[in-house]
């Protein structure tokens, strides 16, 4: 995977937040319908088929956004233990 520069991560990021938003507001419109009139075998399957399509984006998202938020971490730890150490 190719190094990101900030605004593209942060361009990326947002992207990836907007589309997990829009599938999971998607998929609770659709759970509303189970149990009532409008449930049947067809938005059973509509409703496993975008589950898949949210778990695949939250993959996707957690591979762009963890390496990101380890580095952070690590500098931030980094930075306390040496300025703990300096006292």
């Amino acid at each position: 995977m190719k190094s990101l520069s900030w605004n593209e991560y942060c361009n990326v990021t947002l992207e990836l937040i907007v589309e997990i938003n829009s599938h999971l507001a998607l998929f609770r419109d659709l759970l509303i319908h189970v149990g009532q009139t409008k449930d049947c075998p067809e938005l059973r399957e509509k409703i496993r088929k975008l589950r898949r399509t949210c778990v695949e984006a939250f993959k996707h998202t957690e591979q762009i956004l963890m390496p990101q938020v380890k580095s952070v971490t690590d500098e931030r730890n980094t930075a306390l233990l040496c300025s703990f150490l300096r006292k």
